[in-house]
């Protein structure tokens, strides 16, 4: 305790001088950093510098100025060329100036040819003039035709019925009576191709097999299996066509099938 007594006054005075002298002080300057010299060095022969010079401060690359954009000139665009549309080609229609005559002759040019619509077209022109009697009915004769012949079998049949019912004195009506047979048949109105058929069948005309075997199917298709099972015996006796034979004997007897009479059947087909 004595020996701190002793020696704190010198110490205690000794830090203050200390304080002082350091708050006097003037400010310690910034040292700047140098590459040391180094001493030369050799190397296989050759001496390179020792000096490293300091790497200067590296001034800031000024900002290049945008260049300017090259405007590029406008290719115009090529005009598009719109598509055509195709107008479909009206039904055409004879000029009326033609005189009835030439409208029938037209109408049966284009028959002949296959362009029916341009036919039932000259046909239609003709009637609506309100033409001489024989060429009225000469002109509802061939327009029956080319209806059928279009496969246009409502019109047909309603055609031939009109021809039927007006002329009954036609030396062509045994025709006409056939093909509105085939007409109504077409259009699945067997009900009234059966009595056509019939009708025809009575004046003893040409394919007389061909059509007792339609007959017979129209009245497969009514289901009156007794009445087609006879029509069908009828065109096998008409026909010498041993191929039309065996088809009219396999008719049978899938009738024979259909009503359960397999016996009937092989019978049938034995005849073959």
């Amino acid at each position: 305790m004595r020996f701190q007594r002793k020696f704190w006054q010198p110490i205690l005075w000794l830090t203050l001088w200390l304080l002082a002298g350091c708050a006097d002080a003037p400010p310690t300057p910034t040292a700047v950093w140098l590459s040391p010299t180094l001493p030369p060095t050799t190397l296989a022969g050759r001496t390179a510098p020792a000096t490293v010079a300091a790497s200067p401060t590296a001034s800031p690359s000024p900002t290049p100025s945008p260049s300017p954009t090259p405007t590029a000139s406008r290719t115009p665009s090529p005009t598009a060329t719109a598509t055509p549309t195709r107008t479909p080609t009206p039904t055409p229609t004879p000029s009326p100036t033609l005189p009835p005559s030439d409208l029938l002759t037209e109408g049966q040019r284009h028959q002949t040819n296959g362009d029916y619509e341009r036919a039932i077209a000259a046909y239609l022109t003709l009637l609506a003039e309100d033409p001489a009697p024989a060429l009225a009915r000469e002109a509802r004769y061939h327009l029956a035709e080319t209806y059928l012949l279009a496969r246009e079998y409502a019109a047909a049949a309603a055609a031939w019925d009109a021809f039927l019912a007006d002329y009954d004195d036609d030396a062509r009506r045994p025709q006409a009576t056939l093909m509105a047979a085939r007409a109504h048949h077409a259009a699945n109105e067997c009900n009234r191709a059966v009595p056509l058929y019939q009708r025809y069948l009575e004046g003893d005309g040409p394919l007389t097999d061909l059509v007792y075997e339609w007959l017979g199917d129209c009245l497969a298709a009514e289901e009156r299996w007794a009445d087609a099972i006879v029509a069908y015996r009828q065109a096998i006796a008409a026909t010498d066509d041993r191929g039309v034979r065996v088809s009219l004997h396999e008719k049978i007897a899938a009738i024979y099938r259909a009503q359960g009479d397999p016996l009937a059947a092989v019978e049938e087909y034995d005849a073959i």
